[in-house]
């Protein structure tokens, strides 16, 4: 397929249950460009290529959606799974809905596309979601707080951008930095990076659910693992984009801190306690 305006990266891994919906509310874009759906299995250990296989046999897709999905050999984390796909998308934007989320609204792209088409100014586009929690389904899950246009500063205060909802401009993701190893979140680091050249639009709507399961690399984590993925992004944030900022940088700092602090009840020994302390003291916290 030539002239593709969009590229969706679907990452998966695990989401034999949840991967047909995903999929679906891809092909059910209603919009008047040319579509691929890369879908990029991190070598799930379940049933999920049969799954898909099975699917793409059965339905009709639209003439201007073509669907590729490819497998790895071995596991290669979330991460470097995503940026693999991204360099192989072909499309003026990137979409992004991971195996076990799905898309509800089949004007979501062609809405967003015509607003960054217009809106030089702005690097990407993101809406509200609903939320599935195991049988439990939240809507409007954003809070008011977190309804409003992002700009670099906003984004460092208090931000959730459902990571599902959001459209950007290829062109950016080309100078995006290899993520730190040891962070786990690189939605965020993605963000950041769109944000600190440009400003993300919020519209007001819901373009689909944002499913949260013991399955989910947040949901089924432990907290000391979330708690450190938090204290490496924020050295990583103020290393790229605190360095000659005073107050960033003394935000994220006490973000640091703070994170350090809770890691703490979580010790098992005094020895292990005595450690955290000397490693703030070391970051000068």
């Amino acid at each position: 397929m030539n002239n593709i305006t969009v590229s969706v990266i679907m990452m998966t891994y695990g989401h034999e249950p949840y991967i047909i919906d995903a999929i679906e509310g891809v092909r059910i874009q209603n919009c008047n460009f040319n579509v691929e759906l890369l879908i990029a299995d991190d070598n799930s250990p379940d049933g999920t290529k049969n799954k898909v296989e099975d699917y793409l046999n059965s339905v009709d897709i639209p003439k201007n959606i073509e669907i590729k999905y490819f497998q790895h050999e071995k596991n290669n984390g979330a991460n470097s799974n995503y940026l693999w796909a991204s360099k192989k998308a072909k499309g003026k934007y990137i979409a992004n809905c991971e195996g076990d989320d799905y898309w509800t609204d089949p004007l979501k792209l062609q809405k967003q596309v015509d607003f960054l088409e217009e809106n030089k100014e702005f690097n990407g586009v993101f809406t509200n979601v609903d939320l599935l929690t195991n049988s439990t389904f939240t809507k409007n899950a954003l809070k008011s707080k977190h309804k409003k246009d992002h700009s670099l500063d906003s984004f460092f205060i208090d931000a959730w951008i459902p990571t599902l909802t959001i459209l950007f401009r290829t062109n950016l993701i080309i100078t995006l930095p290899e993520s730190p190893k040891a962070v786990i979140s690189g939605d965020l680091l993605l963000f950041a990076h769109l944000l600190n050249t440009g400003k993300l639009k919020y519209f007001d709507e819901i373009s689909g659910v944002y499913r949260q399961h013991s399955e989910g690399v947040w949901s089924g984590a432990n907290q000391l693992k979330i708690l450190n993925n938090r204290i490496h992004l924020n050295k990583y944030f103020i290393k790229m984009y605190a360095s000659n900022d005073k107050e960033l940088n003394k935000t994220l700092k006490n973000r640091i801190k703070t994170n350090h602090f809770k890691k703490a009840k979580y010790y098992k020994n005094k020895r292990e306690y005595l450690n955290m302390i000397s490693s703030l003291i070391k970051f000068k916290l």
